[in-house]
């Protein structure tokens, strides 16, 4: 708790929050069993998982039988909607508590803050759903990493600093949990994020009957009939045709046959506005699966559909982000010199966290993410300093711009024409500038569909406009006619043109589109950033984002509809995490896209081993019936390396890509430690650690290994 002495400072050092507290603490020790009361046949008042986790008590937590005996083995088919979402309730519960308790077992680890409860009762015992004020200290904690909370952090109130979890049950009477339900600010860390698990809970949840519910995909992956349903007449004359008009687009990109097989069959697919469908696509390693989803990307930009991409890790969606980047030929500032004809790099947005953030900008790529996005053009949308100002100031000024009243008052003086033009370049410049500045951002930070054809093109003149009359200005030769231009005497225009343009055709030009864009665009004046945040999902056209951060689309809602999910690496994802993406408002065709041999998605809890938990949607879907496109062809690894996983674990099923042999690959020295072409080394003593929540494990043992073996090859070239 913080002192009372620092509480005097609350007013600049101190924010605002709410918690929701839970009930008084069972006696220590007990050992109780724990039921959820979940629906079960018709549709009754959901719980929330904040509710189900405030009923714990510290042992409840720490208790790994708790819900043993709720958990039962996830079939491979299911005969109704209920019978599916029942059977992912008490796993998912399972692996909130276990991951909360390894938490706990952490807790000397942990961030922590100073807050000061604003309305608490003189003991703990307090009834559930209790809802308190509290403020907590800006600064930082020596030693700690820094913390504010967040809306949906679950935190643990005490009175003293645990050391470790004994601690906790030592003092167990002066501990708390309790659910962050409402902040001031809204930033990272957190001790743990139970916000986007709730989003999954609820979408496990759902009312079966709603009939806003959007159930179609959930309703085809129950079992092999229902998959079997994802044929159509149609496909094969389309995909026939959608390959030939392929080949001719991207002929730069050389697809094998498995691929051109796979990018028709799911653009052939998704043409189908009247159907729903779950679509696999099953590849080796290195057989260019990222490649195709690039390319399915690209296509669906070009058709204006919707689509969500999402990927297990924030580096696993940044590579293919990386490789549409590569495809259409944009990097970092560069304009498009690609393949491809320019594409709108505004209808392409990342959702990510600061990981994410240090991650793109460090490669070139932060005009993607959506924060930084948010940060260029909250500006543009201040009611005294945005867009439509900016356009009123540029009116005023280019219709008072060397008016004749200024040029009769000054026109005696010897030093006029020297001094009025200065002058008058002045004003130009400090209201013109800062206006061409905030129309490039919107052109290039807002999606398309905000903007009309005839919008774009005005918008886009003006800024050339703008371009052309600072040179005409800037023109030493035509210092002596300008002021004519604008007092009804004759001149020479073709004497002052620049690009085609005179002063007053430029600026005559210019009045007539700034009078009718002012009245026309359907863009909000005054918008903060959720309001900002919330314009560029709704109307981008391609978004990005990890699996963890795919409750945000969910619950920021109004920001649909969707039209198609693709999910990168769905194998390293467990089936209950897409439960929610599935279910997005108009979302009508998913693409599940990952390797038979991926590494399982990760479970803290080890009674949830062997009952199907770990399992993905994608390895499901492989047991009921077959992948619908297969990739076999690799272009990463030499024959000779490609041999040994060949044989040990692909069954002789990986294809050697005629690439893969290169005569030109240029000699040199290896170290001693390297002497075939596939080589194993025996780390016994790292350890995995993993530093942060929805982060991948790391092993900084085998790194150092791995670092000095890349340093002995670089010293051999």
């Amino acid at each position: 708790m913080r002192s009372d002495e620092s509480r005097r400072n609350w007013g600049r050092h101190w924010d605002f929050g709410i918690l929701q507290r839970r009930r008084k603490s069972e006696r220590v020790g007990c050992n109780r069993s724990f039921d959820m009361a979940l629906p079960s046949g018709a549709f009754k008042k959901k719980r929330e998982l904040s509710d189900v986790v405030l009923e714990w008590a510290m042992d409840d937590v720490l208790n790994e039988d708790l819900l043993k005996h709720k958990i039962k083995k996830i079939p491979q088919t299911f005969v109704s909607l209920n019978h599916y979402f029942e059977s992912f309730r008490y796993p998912f519960v399972e692996e909130t508590r276990a991951l909360l308790a390894s938490c706990l077992n952490s807790i000397a680890d942990s961030p922590r803050i100073d807050v000061h409860i604003e309305k608490a009762c003189q003991q703990m015992g307090f009834a559930p759903h209790n809802l308190v004020g509290f403020r907590w200290s800006r600064d930082n904690v020596v030693g700690r990493k820094p913390y504010t909370p967040r809306e949906g952090d679950l935190v643990l109130l005490t009175i003293m600093v645990p050391k470790d979890v004994s601690d906790l049950k030592k003092f167990g009477a002066f501990n708390c949990l309790a659910f962050v339900s409402e902040v001031e600010k809204y930033e990272e860390r957190h001790f743990m994020a139970t916000l986007d698990k709730s989003q999954v809970w609820n979408a496990m949840n759902v009312n079966v009957d709603d009939p806003n519910a959007n159930l179609n995909l959930i309703k085809q992956i129950l079992c092999a009939d229902s998959l079997v349903a994802k044929a159509w007449p149609c496909s094969l004359h389309e995909e026939n045709t959608l390959s030939e008009n392929l080949l001719l687009k991207i002929q730069p990109v050389e697809l094998n046959e498995s691929q051109i097989k796979a990018v028709c069959h799911v653009l052939s697919t998704i043409r189908c506005c009247n159907l729903f469908s779950i679509n696999t696509i099953s590849g080796y390693p290195g057989t260019g699966k990222t490649e195709i989803i690039s390319i399915i990307c690209w296509m669906a930009l070009q058709k204006k559909v919707k689509v969500v991409v999402c990927a297990p890790t924030t580096f696993s969606t940044f590579e293919v982000v990386q490789r549409l980047w590569k495809l259409v030929g944009q990097c970092g500032s560069n304009a498009s010199k690609g393949m491809f004809p320019e594409w709108p790099l505004s209808d392409v947005v990342v959702l990510g966290d600061e990981h994410a953030e240090n991650l793109y900008i460090s490669h070139g790529f932060a005009d993607v993410l959506l924060e930084d996005r948010l940060i260029l053009l909250e500006p543009c949308f201040s009611a005294t300093s945005g867009w439509k100002k900016h356009m009123s100031l540029m009116i005023d000024l280019l219709e008072n711009l060397f008016s004749k009243k200024d040029l009769l008052l000054e026109y005696e003086k010897i030093d006029f024409l020297t001094g009025y033009l200065e002058t008058q370049k002045g004003r130009f410049a400090s209201v013109a500038f800062p206006f061409k500045d905030c129309i490039r951002l919107l052109l290039k930070y807002l999606p398309r569909a905000l903007f009309s054809v005839l919008e774009l093109m005005n918008l886009s003149s003006l800024v050339n406009m703008i371009d052309s009359m600072w040179s005409i200005l800037c023109d030493d030769s035509a210092k002596l006619k300008p002021v004519m231009l604008f007092t009804g005497n004759e001149v020479e225009e073709t004497y002052l043109e620049k690009n085609g343009w005179t002063l007053s055709r430029a600026r005559d030009y210019c009045l007539e589109i700034l009078n009718d864009v002012i009245d026309t665009l359907r863009l909000p004046v005054n918008a903060g950033k959720p309001s900002i945040e919330h314009l560029c999902l709704k109307h981008a056209r391609l978004i990005f984002c990890s699996v963890p951060q795919l409750p945000k689309l969910k619950l920021m809602g109004g920001i649909g509809p969707f039209d198609v999910l693709i999910a990168d690496r769905a194998g390293e994802v467990n089936e209950c995490e897409l439960l929610l993406p599935l279910q997005l408002h108009g979302l009508q065709h998913a693409i599940l896209v990952g390797g038979d041999c991926s590494l399982p998605a990760t479970v803290v809890s080890k009674n949830l081993c062997g009952i199907g938990y770990k399992r993905s949607l994608l390895e499901r879907i492989g047991f009921l019936c077959k992948p619908d496109c297969t990739l076999e062809v690799q272009y990463r690894m030499h024959p000779e390396i490609s041999y040994f996983p060949n044989k040990k674990f692909f069954n002789w099923k990986l294809v050697d890509s005629p690439k893969t042999i290169d005569g030109n690959i240029k000699k040199f020295s290896l170290p001693d430690c390297i002497s075939a072409p596939f080589s194993f080394f025996d780390v016994s003593d790292g350890k995995e650690s993993l530093d942060e929540p929805n982060e991948e494990w790391k092993n900084l043992i085998e790194a150092a290994v791995t670092c000095k073996i890349i340093m002995s090859l670089l010293k051999g070239r």
